[in-house]
């Protein structure tokens, strides 16, 4: 949602309303994770995290390389997402295809207990079907 409602000089600010499940570390354990979220309880959630970052209007957009330069190219007049200050956010879907397939390729007794625990928790909440990236997973 646009907070003031108005763009100006090619520059918006925008807010998106998340409810965050979690954290989920390099070792597959999931953390920071309210108990009133979890499936079963039937406390409210009234969304009250927001991501916030910048829309700008730009034909100037970048490309990673093989080789991992960057490169500044032009393109045509679109929106783009400038000044992010959040970690990276992933779907329920994603996260739980994620960790199934980082469990099946490692060999570290420890990630696969942690991921059979976050699958687990990841599992037990309801996934929606609006919204989806056509990567996700619509069952497991």
């Amino acid at each position: 949602m646009d907070m003031d409602g108005q763009t100006h000089e090619g520059m918006s600010e925008v807010a998106i309303s998340v409810l965050p499940l979690g954290e989920l570390d390099s070792s597959l354990r999931l953390s920071n994770y309210n108990t009133f979220r979890l499936p079963g309880n039937n406390s409210a959630c009234k969304c009250d995290n927001y991501l916030g970052f910048t829309l700008v209007l730009s034909d100037k957009h970048w490309q990673i390389a093989s080789d991992g330069t960057v490169n500044e190219l032009d393109g045509p007049l679109t929106w783009r997402i400038e000044n992010t200050l959040f970690a990276p956010i992933i779907t329920l879907n994603t996260a739980i295809r994620y960790v199934s397939q980082t469990r099946d390729k490692t060999t570290d007794p420890i990630i696969k207990k942690n991921a059979a625990q976050t699958l687990a928790m990841l599992k037990s909440y309801p996934r929606l079907s609006i919204r989806r990236h056509a990567n996700d997973l619509d069952q497991e």
